[in-house]
């Protein structure tokens, strides 16, 4: 006796039962992550005794903020007053929404974060941003603010209060015009990659106290002779843009110790590149270059170089001098 099975269809319900077991799993794992993200978070000390708390998720934001708002009003319970007292105090305030369900990512903060008035600390990372209220410009101790991967397509003004602010990431987001930071003036980091920028404002130049700055993955295609100004400058991220040439003024970067340049379109480095001898990495690759300027053999504190992926016909002599060097000159038009 033999039996006929129709295998394929055998394989479509197969695939059918896997795509609803994933579906039905998904959906159990959002729906248990919503529940404990309801509850109000406990505001703790962590092991450097900065006092924080962790929100993860807009219900959880909602009840944080409905707790403390209760707290304030006249005949408030004893426990929503000694929270809201409490929640004063914070420090840090961590609403990373990495680990969240799409769907219970914070996408508005209450008003009410204007009572956080010694907050130095504010995480909004992998959420769905696009705005934030204007009392967060209230917050005039907040010294690092985190906003990466969120969906702001213009720069939220009420940063611009936030004079003694030292790290701003806004990373991962959508804005397309370079946001106006001229007032942050203690600005040691600044974060922009990923987004959809053309041009940098000389108004760059205003932040005397940067450190490090980072411009990658932008659509970038000239910078401004102010960039010079940056004499602090030690990291710069530029890869992944369109720029051309480089203006004279990135010689001045004299304390400049890390600079990211692959994968823009780059034919040749101002002879003023000799002037950065306190640079110790240097990535080129994926440029345009078929030479480099007498001045780079000055380079003597560079370290590690790559030239990969340009259309260099023969080794530079230029970098002959310096003999310390790791260097990657692969995938070059060499003879």
């Amino acid at each position: 006796m033999y039996f006929i099975v129709n295998t394929k269809a055998k394989g479509i319900n197969l695939v059918k039962k896997l795509l609803l077991i994933l579906f039905l799993s998904t959906v159990f794992t959002c729906s248990v992550y919503a529940v404990v993200t309801d509850k109000i978070p406990e505001i703790v000390k962590n092991w450097e005794g900065v006092l924080h708390v962790k929100i993860r998720g807009q219900k959880q934001c909602d009840a944080f903020f409905a707790k403390l708002k209760r707290g304030k009003g006249d005949g408030a319970l004893s426990g929503d007053k000694i929270y809201c007292e409490t929640a004063k105090k914070i420090e840090a305030l961590d609403c990373d929404g990495e680990s969240v369900c799409f769907n219970n990512k914070i996408r508005h903060l209450s008003r009410e974060i204007r009572e956080l008035k010694a907050l130095w600390w504010l995480k909004l990372d992998h959420n769905c941003f696009s705005s934030i209220p204007s009392e967060i410009g209230g917050l005039k101790r907040l010294r690092q603010l985190r906003l990466w991967d969120n969906q702001f397509g213009v720069f939220p003004l009420q940063i611009v209060g936030l004079t003694n602010l030292e790290v701003l990431d806004l990373s991962d987001n959508q804005l397309e015009k370079f946001p106006s930071v001229g007032t942050l003036s203690k600005l040691e980091n600044l974060a922009l990659n990923n987004n959809q920028l053309v041009s940098v404002s000389p108004e760059i130049g205003e932040l005397k106290s940067l450190r490090q700055l980072w411009l990658d993955d932008n659509e970038i295609e000239v910078l401004p002779p102010e960039i010079g100004e940056l004499k602090l400058l030690k990291k710069l991220g530029l890869s992944h843009n369109q720029l051309k040439i480089l203006p004279p003024q990135i010689g001045d970067l004299v304390n400049l110790r890390l600079l990211f340049l692959w994968s823009n379109q780059l034919t040749l480095l101002p002879s003023e590149f000799g002037k950065l001898r306190s640079l110790k990495e240097l990535y080129l690759w994926d440029n345009q270059l078929s030479s480099l300027p007498a001045e780079f053999g000055n380079l003597g504190s560079l370290r590690d170089l790559s030239l990969r992926w340009n259309k260099f016909a023969l080794l530079p002599p230029e970098i002959i001098k310096l003999t310390s060097l790791r260097l990657d000159f692969r995938d070059n038009e060499m003879q």
